[in-house]
């Protein structure tokens, strides 16, 4: 009996020893848990997958796939669309070379004559061929078919692509479901069969009730809802993970112009899969993907959708033939459980390890074993998270110390508790009596501060609505004289923006929700405004219009509005992410001479007149949807730090046909708004 008392006695000891791990371990395992399951830590999982990528070792290029691309060149030699005649004779080319697959990455839903016989003749002699449909709608809510002839021989595969909330590629779509809720493969999954058919490889359904899929050497199982890192993303079609090569040379590529030139060595194009497609900025069809950024660089790498596709047709060939493993990911028990363990290696290091020196370096090296041990799973084909292992470490060890420092300050403040409540007495008997003898004078003074507090206040609410609706050098001038203020400026930069299908949204939403999204993405561009030294003139429904070099000159107006606007397209975008709507910006702006002055005798009005703000006004509402018009004036200010695209002439009612570009982006550092100079009004 007394044997047992004893264990029984050291075994609570034991506990009450360790109480702090037993404690701390799944509290805070059930604290980042829950944090993960509401989708906060999603992104910081997301960029460290990235990196995983990019620190992969190089693999050689693909061999099995080649590219006819469609660069600026191409454009500016054959024009663009290509008609059927041009694209009829690119496929006879191709052809004649003995390609096992040929996929065309545009969409070619309509005829464009010439030669538009010839071209079906090629695509209904052509078993190998497949075109392109848009399968789910698009932002502007409508689907694309793919060639009528293609369509009717089943030649046609999906286009689709799969984008993060952060806007990169990760995922990969083997097939999904159209409106009639039939199945659609992807233009890849379509290349890729064709591809192993002649290897004798066709695909086997292994499992039907989880969908795994076999090919060749590789298993396909689609994803999950809560998928490695992804919390709470709708998972739609059959996906996976996207495991693209981290190869410096991509894939071996031919323009359309030396392929019409017969400029192609036999063996470049026999049995490969081909790709037919754009790589041209000006056309807009690019995607970042995990290797379009690092930690130490700030420039986003783009990768052609075409390329995309090749990417993903690579993929499934190197599984399905070589083995090359799939990315797959722990289920969501075995995740937790991954989580457990290290806030139970974090809570045993803060328990015994005492010293901050140590437990800082302890927390390197489990922190360096965690990630080494996940990089080396990746690489074996697992997408093991880090971010909340990590976080669940950190947090139990500093808890846990945390603890143990407080446990000692109590300790020492007991015995100056004991000092202080006499101390505290004494002082309060003190404190008290003074109050009582200062109490009609704190009274007095307190409401003498009130009352000069108020009419402080009443003065700065007065100033700040003039400054509101009027520039501060206007509202200066305004209370100094009440003579009619209007400036003639000679040099300044306007710019509109409109919101793309407002008229719809506003039958859409409610009143009140459709305000408050106004009042929000408003209340962005106005943060933008400030943050570049512009001046916001005014707001006409869903319009908004902004301007540089007024009321005080400076030489760098053109330059601020770029900065402005192409930051505004960034804030929509944000926007559409967080709401969910379909927001899009068009955007115009334009250089020159204005009128600025105020108007009105009750409701004062600071405006601008003259045939620049009518341009200007005429860039945004003939402009593209998403793109940034610009007129030739402002062109020759921004085309020696910004990248523009040309986008030809169109016509302005009252001026004719104009020369218009299209802003893109930066072609140096970032802006940073300079001091006036002798430009804009006097």
């Amino acid at each position: 009996m007394n044997g047992y008392t004893e264990m029984w006695a050291s075994v609570k000891r034991n506990l009450w020893r360790w109480r702090g791990i037993w404690i701390t371990t799944p509290s805070m395992a059930a604290a980042i848990i829950l944090l993960r399951l509401t989708g906060a830590l999603q992104l910081l999982e997301w960029v460290a997958y990235d990196q995983f990528f990019r620190l992969r070792p190089v693999e050689p290029a693909d061999e099995r796939v080649v590219l006819v691309t469609i660069g600026e060149a191409d454009i500016a030699k054959h024009g663009w669309p290509l008609s059927d005649q041009q694209l009829a004779n690119i496929l006879k080319q191709i052809k004649a070379h003995k390609p096992r697959a040929i996929g065309i990455d545009f969409y070619r839903d309509r005829a464009i004559a010439p030669g538009s016989a010839e071209l079906e003749a090629v695509f209904t002699s052509t078993p190998n061929l497949i075109g392109i449909r848009k399968v789910v709608s698009s932002a502007y809510g409508f689907n694309i078919g793919g060639p009528p002839a293609l369509e009717k021989l089943g030649q046609v595969g999906a286009s689709d692509l799969v984008q993060d909330a952060d806007s990169r590629v990760r995922r990969s779509l083997l097939s999904l479901k159209d409106r009639e809720d039939k199945t659609v493969l992807s233009l890849a999954t379509r290349l890729s069969l064709i591809y192993l058919a002649a290897e004798g490889i066709q695909p086997q359904v292994l499992d039907a009730a989880t969908s795994t899929l076999g090919l060749g050497k590789a298993v396909f199982t689609p994803m999950q809802p809560n998928y490695g890192g992804y919390q709470g993303t709708e998972i739609g079609g059959y996906q996976i993970l996207a495991n693209f090569r981290n190869s410096p040379q991509r894939f071996d590529s031919i323009s359309i112009s030396d392929i019409l030139a017969g400029n192609v060595a036999a063996e470049q194009l026999n049995n490969k899969v081909v790709l037919i497609g754009t790589t041209a900025n000006s056309l807009g069809d690019y995607y970042f993907t995990s290797y379009s950024s690092s930690l130490f660089s700030k420039t986003l790498a783009i990768t052609s959708g075409v390329e995309i596709h090749a990417k993903l047709v690579g993929q499934m060939l190197d599984a399905a033939l070589d083995g090359r493993p799939l990315i797959r990911s722990w289920s969501e028990p075995i995740e937790g459980g991954w989580i457990l363990l290290w806030a139970g290696v974090g809570a045993i290091l803060g328990w015994f390890v005492r010293s901050p020196r140590w437990m800082v370096l302890s927390l390197l090296v489990a922190g360096s074993g965690l990630v080494g041990l996940a990089y080396g799973l990746f690489l074996a084909g697992w997408w093991i998270i880090v971010v909340p292992p990590l976080l669940a470490l950190v947090g139990a060890a500093t808890a846990n110390q945390s603890y143990n420092l407080w446990h000692n300050l109590k300790l020492s403040y007991r015995s100056l508790e004991e000092y202080s409540h006499t101390l505290e007495q004494r002082v309060e008997e003190r404190t008290l009596e003074l109050s009582q003898k200062n109490t009609l004078l704190e009274q007095e003074i307190r409401e003498r501060k009130q009352v000069e507090i108020a009419l402080r206040a009443e003065q700065q609410k007065s100033e700040q609505l003039l400054l509101n609706i009027l520039p501060a050098e206007i509202a200066e001038q305004l209370k100094q004289s009440k003579e009619v203020i209007a400036t003639r400026c000679e040099v300044v930069t306007v710019l509109f923006s409109d919101i793309v299908d407002f008229t719809s949204m506003s039958a859409r939403l409610q009143p009140t929700d459709l305000v408050k999204l106004l009042n929000q993405v408003f209340s962005a561009f106005d943060k933008l405004a400030e943050h570049y030294g512009l001046e916001k003139i005014k707001t006409i429904g869903d319009a908004y219009m902004v301007v540089g070099g007024i009321p005080s000159s400076r030489s760098d107006h053109a330059e601020a509005i770029a900065e402005m606007a192409l930051n505004m397209q960034q804030e929509i975008r944000r926007f559409q992410s967080d709401t969910g709507e379909n927001l899009n910006l068009r955007i115009g702006i334009n250089t020159g001479t204005v009128v600025a002055g105020v108007i009105g005798i009750k409701k004062f009005s600071y405006d601008l007149w003259g045939d620049t703000v009518n341009v200007a006004s005429r860039m945004e509402s003939q402009g593209l949807a998403g793109k940034i018009q610009v007129t030739e004036a402002t062109y020759q200010l921004l085309k020696d730090k910004y990248h523009l695209v040309e986008r030809g002439e169109i016509f302005v009612k009252g001026r004719g046909e104009m020369s218009t570009y299209l802003l893109v982006g930066k072609q140096q550092a970032s802006f940073l708004p300079g001091d006036p100079r002798a430009a804009g009004c006097p």
